[in-house]
C-alpha cells in the first residue's frame, strides 16, 4: 500500500534520521564501497557534514503527519550558472579511493556546465529513499515536488542519475544527454528535462 506522503522542510533535529535514510538508500551503491568504506568511522561523519551543508534546501517526505521520514530530496533553484568548480582528492575520505571520487563528481560538475550552459534551471542535487520505502511512490512524489517548481517558472530540470534512478527520471520527461563511465562498472547519466507547458 502506498504511504500518505507529506512534505516539510528539514530541521537540525532531523539530522540523525536523514543520515540513517541516506545510509539505507545507498546500501547497494557501486561507488560507495570504493570511495566511502562502511568500516571507516569517518565515513558517516563525512556524509553528516555534507547533509548539514545541504540542510537549508532539504525537503523531507514523511509518512503522514509527523511519521517516519521515508526519504528526502535536495532541489536547488539555479537562476544563474554556478561558478566553475575544481574538486580535489582531499575532499573525500582518505580510507577510500579519493581519485575515483574526485573524477566521478568532477564529471558531474563538468557535464552540468556543458549541458545546462547559462540557462536557469532546477537542479536535482540528491534524492534518497529509505530502503524499505522504495518502489512505493516516494521517489516519484519527491521528483514531482521539484518538477512542479521548474514548470511553474518555465525552467529546465537537470540531474546526474544512477542506473537505478534513470528509468524513473525518463518516465518524468528527462532525456540522457551524456554518460560518464568509470571502473568497477560505475556510471552516471547526465539528464535534462525541457519545460513542457501543462506537463509535470
Amino acid at each position: 500500500m502506498a504511504p500518505k506522503i507529506t512534505f516539510r522542510k528539514a530541521t537540525e533535529a532531523d539530522l540523525p534520521e536523514l543520515l540513517q535514510v541516506f545510509t539505507s538508500a545507498f546500501q547497494d551503491s557501486l561507488l560507495n564501497p570504493h570511495c566511502y568504506p562502511a568500516s571507516d568511522p569517518e565515513t558517516p561523519k563525512h556524509h553528516l557534514a555534507a547533509i548539514k551543508r545541504y540542510l537549508p534546501e532539504i525537503v523531507v517526505a514523511q509518512d503522514g503527519d509527523g511519521g517516519q521520514i521515508l526519504g528526502w530530496v535536495r532541489w536547488v533553484r539555479k537562476p544563474v550558472p554556478s561558478p566553475p568548480v575544481t574538486l580535489t582528492n582531499d575532499m573525500y575520505p582518505s580510507s577510500g579511493n579519493q581519485d575515483l571520487a574526485r573524477r566521478f563528481f568532477q564529471a558531474n560538475v563538468d557535464a552540468t556546465a556543458r549541458i545546462v550552459k547559462d540557462r536557469p534551471h532546477w537542479f536535482l542535487s540528491l534524492i534518497v529513499v529509505r530502503r524499505e520505502a522504495q518502489r512505493r511512490g516516494v521517489g516519484a512524489a519527491m521528483m514531482r515536488y521539484g518538477l512542479d517548481k521548474a514548470d511553474e517558472e518555465g525552467w529546465l530540470a537537470y540531474c546526474n542519475g544512477s542506473a537505478e534512478g534513470k528509468p524513473l527520471y525518463e518516465s518524468l520527461g528527462f532525456r540522457v544527454m551524456e554518460k560518464s563511465e568509470f571502473e568497477h562498472g560505475i556510471a552516471t547519466w547526465h539528464m535534462l528535462r525541457e519545460y513542457i507547458l501543462g506537463k509535470t
